[in-house]
């Protein structure tokens, strides 16, 4: 491998168990060392997301993954996938953008993307409503872009979606995943993810601003004039 990323929770071990419920404080900033050598070209970089409970100690949490190895540091605001109340309130959210701000000279800004946090207010994902525009099919789900695959071998084609059985196209410890996709349970839960978009009940993800990509391509094709083979001359 020439990249592996981790992720890492918070500098305090209180915290960290809070967040992950496990045990293994200490190894989330041992993992470059035991990654890299003298002679290893691979990337190690660290991703973050940012919650109810690490939001005050960015700073720390960066000072700490670049001491520890890691190549770059990614900070992520919470996504309430799963409506558990996880997201960052605007309080918390303030208190974020005062860390950056006031530390903004501490930063090595080519390996982290606090700057770009800024530029988007902390938030993961565009402010704008996918509702508008949409179309009946998610394009991103129906071209078979991706796979996730949950810890018990359950497959889903959506993220928020791990872990619902009821949209769980298969199991890698029953079926080969040749057999998982493109069978007909895949089929009937790309139907339903569909009638879910099409009625507005998605909740924001990396797909919706690819979905409105495809949807505008579709509406007006990118034009190639013919080029006159004379130029080649």
């Amino acid at each position: 491998m020439n990249y592996v990323a981790v992720s890492i929770y918070s500098t305090k071990e209180d915290r960290y168990r809070e967040i992950t419920e496990s045990r293994f404080f200490d190894q989330q900033f041992t993992l470059p060392k035991k990654v890299k050598n003298n002679t290893s070209q691979v990337i190690v970089g660290a991703r973050c997301v940012l919650n109810k409970i690490n939001y005050d100690e960015l700073h720390e949490i960066y000072c700490s993954a670049i001491d520890a190895g890691f190549d770059y540091v990614i900070f992520i605001p919470a996504v309430d996938y799963e409506g558990r109340g996880v997201f960052l309130e605007e309080q918390w959210i303030d208190i974020v953008k005062e860390n950056i701000k006031d530390k903004i000279d501490k930063f090595d800004h080519t390996r982290t993307n606090v700057k770009a946090l800024l530029n988007k207010k902390i938030l993961h994902y565009s402010e704008k409503n996918y509702l508008s525009g949409i179309d009946s099919q998610c394009s991103s789900i129906n071209i078979g872009s991706g796979v996730f695959f949950n810890y018990d071998g359950g497959v889903y084609l959506c993220q928020p979606d791990i872990g619902d059985s009821s949209l769980e196209i298969g199991n890698l410890y029953d079926n080969r995943f040749i057999d998982i996709w493109n069978s007909e349970r895949h089929k009937e839960v790309v139907r339903a993810l569909d009638k879910r978009w099409s009625s507005g009940n998605c909740k924001n993800c990396r797909s919706i601003a690819f979905n409105k990509a495809i949807s505008n391509y579709q509406k007006s094709p990118i034009s190639i004039k013919k080029i006159d083979r004379d130029c080649f001359l």
